[in-house]
């Protein structure tokens, strides 16, 4: 009984000893704000309609929506994401397991003037659901967002597939996709 009593207590001072690493990334990292904003000839309700149709058919579906002001609405879509070439027959089981805990989160604001709207879309990985801090998220405090820290041992074998890259391709094929459906008038 004070063998195992020992072991626990060693197995919680070695695991307390592994170095740990915080994970940062979005799209921040790799968009400017020119280019992850569109411009619509369009009123908010329609161009919200559109964004929230296209990132469902992307399998990310709204989760949240926050109405900042009369004009001011920010809409929340989180959703798995599979790892290109990282599947079940992945050589690396680790790798493979590590890469089916990460997905994606977007927020997208939908400013409206009622004839135009502007949307301003943001992304970011989550692993286990949870989406990691990144450059950016200060731009949704008036939505009353906030993140936490997501750490993860210093050996994880996937930091690359949180970086970002991901849900910048995302909004970009987003946005090409909104102004093909959307076009001026």
């Amino acid at each position: 009984m004070r063998i195992v009593r020992i072991l626990g207590v060693l197995a919680i001072v070695l695991q307390a000893c592994v170095p740990m690493r915080t994970l940062r990334g979005s799209t921040s990292t790799y968009l400017t704000q020119a280019g992850a904003r569109v411009n619509l000839n369009r009123p908010g309700a329609t161009a919200g309609a559109a964004v929230q149709e296209i990132f469902a058919e992307r399998g990310f579906p709204l989760v949240n929506r926050f109405q900042v002001s009369p004009t001011n609405a920010v809409l929340f879509f989180r959703g798995g994401r599979f790892a290109p070439g990282y599947g079940p027959t992945s050589a690396d089981p680790m790798w493979a397991a590590a890469a089916s805990q990460v997905g994606s989160w977007f927020a997208v604001r939908i400013t409206d003037d009622g004839v135009k709207s502007t949307l301003m879309l943001y992304g970011k990985p989550t692993v286990n659901g949870t989406e990691i801090c990144g450059e950016g998220d200060d731009q949704l405090r008036d939505a009353r967002y906030s993140c936490i820290d997501v750490r993860v041992r210093e050996d994880w074998p996937t930091t690359q597939l949180v970086e970002g890259r991901e849900e910048t391709e995302v909004i970009s094929a987003v946005i090409s996709t909104l102004t093909e459906r959307l076009p001026e008038r």
